[in-house]
């Protein structure tokens, strides 16, 4: 899992196809915004293969992927 909270963490992924994307989808979180803070206004993760079955700490969520009570938002 990779989370992507500031431009230079754009670096992880460099090289990978889905660089572009994940830069885009970046750019649309920030773009409206004149201050920019991750832990308000929200940040990017890609969650990779490996992930599904790890808990989730490092998002400060005591779940696994697979048990995430997600909420829609639109």
């Amino acid at each position: 899992m990779k989370t992507f909270k500031s431009a230079s963490d754009l670096e992880q992924i460099r090289n990978a196809p889905l660089h572009a994307t994940v830069e885009s989808l970046f750019q649309s979180i920030v773009a409206d915004l004149p201050e920019y803070h991750p832990e308000d206004d929200g940040y990017l993760v890609l969650i990779e293969p490996g992930d599904v079955d790890r808990v989730l700490d490092d998002l400060d969520m005591p779940y696994r992927l697979a048990e995430v009570p997600f909420s829609k938002c639109w």
